[in-house]
């Protein structure tokens, strides 16, 4: 069994939080659990019962990778390409090219007006394509 459109775009979003997904491969279940590395108070309270059922069954799921830096910096290089503007296009590539790309970036696009929100649904369309492109380089282990 493979991932809904639904559940592509609910892994998407919950990596965004900081959370793991984890997919069960016979039932099409979705668990998500915080990343232990990005939480820090350590209170998994909450969701110890998902905990125990995915390293309890740890062979029955797929646990999805979240985006590394090195791809999140080339959707920034991808939308800078999609902007029509030529000055904010320059200030974005100088953006990138300087010490703190990440922070940078940011910066320019929250003073960009509605180039701010056209990021965001990049960013988005981005997430769930990454995920999508996941399932098909491991699709022998969905169809199992």
């Amino acid at each position: 069994m493979k991932p809904t459109e639904e559940q592509l775009k609910e892994i998407a979003e919950e990596h965004e939080i900081g959370m793991q997904c984890y997919f069960h491969f016979k039932t099409g279940e979705l668990i998500s659990i915080p990343d232990m590395e990005d939480f820090y108070d350590g209170d998994f309270e909450d969701w110890e019962d998902d905990i125990k059922k995915v390293e309890e069954n740890e062979d029955d799921y797929y646990l999805f990778k979240k985006k590394g830096s090195r791809d999140s910096y080339r959707d920034m290089e991808a939308f800078v390409e999609t902007v029509d503007d030529a000055k904010l296009q320059d200030e974005l590539v100088e953006a990138l090219n300087k010490k703190g790309p990440f922070r940078n970036f940011k910066w320019v696009i929250d003073n960009s007006g509605e180039y701010r929100n056209k990021w965001f649904k990049f960013q988005e369309q981005q997430r769930v394509e990454y995920v999508r492109e996941e399932v098909e380089m491991n699709e022998e282990e969905f169809l199992d």
